[in-house]
């Protein structure tokens, strides 16, 4: 029996080596994985820098609903009013939408959007509406930090969610804090309503898609058991749509 031994033990020590070996690499490699990600990497591009402007503007609408206790479908629906861009598909809220000098504009770059505004504060212009819910420049201006700020996908969306939260609390409705967000003009506020209500079914539609379509799961890890390496998957936060074909 001794010439059939191996140098490392019996087959059982041998199995049970063999099998932590496997795990320790398994592990490792899960990690490396984990790194390497483009979506988790430490150098990866922010969700800002390379999402369509339309999930932008979704996913920051959830984000805000959840945050300041505004029902999503309020929240998306207001933005297709204010920011919707019809690419083909119905329309969808657009992250970096301007309106300024009486003239709407959906650029495809963040970048783009600024210039248009500075363009416009330059030439001593302030009704300048802008982002994924159109915060005016002139009467809003004074509670962001810098106009890169405004224009911001999340801080623009939970901007707006606190506004609409305040005229909620004030009027005791969503229908009526919809049309308070817009004008505190009765006539005005009414035609507001009314296109509220008629691009509700859209927000809803668009709600369905992002869901149906989420980012790859993340791995995240959990606490590890006595020396073992646990990990999980879980689905991210921000959800996807797509969306294509040009303006009109």
């Amino acid at each position: 029996m001794a010439k059939h031994q191996y140098r490392g033990g019996t087959t059982a020590g041998r199995l049970t080596r063999r099998a932590g070996q496997a795990l320790v690499a398994l592990g490792a490699s899960l990690i490396a994985l984990t790194l390497g990600w483009p979506a988790l990497s430490r150098t990866a591009q922010p969700l800002s820098a390379t999402a369509d402007a339309a999930q932008l503007c979704l996913a920051a609408a959830a984000d805000a609903a959840l945050a300041e206790n505004v029902p999503l479908d309020v929240l998306v629906t207001v933005a297709l009013v204010e920011s919707g861009r019809d690419r083909g598909a119905g329309l969808a809220p657009w992250a970096w939408a301007i309106h300024a000098q009486g003239r709407g504009h959906w650029p495809d770059r963040r970048e783009d959007a600024l210039a248009i505004a500075q363009t416009a504060l330059d030439a001593g212009l302030t009704n300048i509406d802008l982002g994924c819910f159109q915060i005016n420049y002139r009467w809003h201006a004074a509670q962001f930090d810098t106009l890169d700020a405004m224009l911001d996908p999340d801080t623009n969306a939970r901007y707006a969610a606190r506004l609409l939260r305040k005229h909620r609390d004030r009027l005791t409705s969503w229908e009526g804090a919809v049309g308070a967000y817009h004008s505190t003009t009765p006539d005005l506020a009414a035609r507001y309503q009314a296109r509220f209500a008629q691009l509700t079914p859209q927000a809803r539609a668009l709600q369905i898609a992002a869901r149906q379509t989420p980012l790859p799961p993340m791995i995240t890890a959990t606490a590890p058991a006595a020396g073992a390496i646990s990990l999980h998957f879980a689905a991210s936060r921000r959800p996807l749509i797509a969306l294509s074909g040009p303006r009109p």
